[in-house]
Parts: structure tokens; sequence; C-alpha cells
């Protein structure tokens, strides 16, 4: 599991789940109780694995298309 913060009440969590024998790959917001208990939301998606090389590619490319933050993939 990952965790990328969000903002000082959400963060993002990425990790992967099963449902119905199936595995995917989980991408939700998650807000914090007041004991920091990390609670899941219904805003995400989840994504059958064989599309995780495509979502990182169309990332990458719209993030240095737009030129996010200076970046660069090369």
């Amino acid at each position: 599991m990952k965790v990328i913060e969000k903002n000082s009440r959400e963060v993002i969590v990425v990790q992967e789940s099963e449902y119905k024998d199936n595995t995917f790959v989980d991408i939700r917001v998650h807000g914090k109780n007041d004991n920091d208990d990390l609670i899941p939301t219904k805003k995400g998606v989840a994504l059958n694995p064989k599309f995780v090389p495509q979502l990182i590619e169309a990332l990458l490319e719209l993030a240095e298309e737009k030129n996010w933050e200076n970046f660069k993939t090369n």
C-alpha cells in the first residue's frame, strides 16, 4: 500500500485489492478520523492490473505535456 498526502484531512491510497476472486489496483481517497485512522470514500477507481501500464503512460504524458512542475520523463 502506498499513501499520498492530498491535504490535512485526506490521503490517496494506492493498493491491490480483491473482489469476487478478481484482483484490482484500487486508487481511492481516504479521509482521516480524529485518531488519524484512514476511512475509504467512494471517490476512486478500481482497475484491472492489465491497465496499469497504460495509466502510468497516460499520466506521464499528461504531466510532461502540461509542464506540471517542469516535469520531464526523459
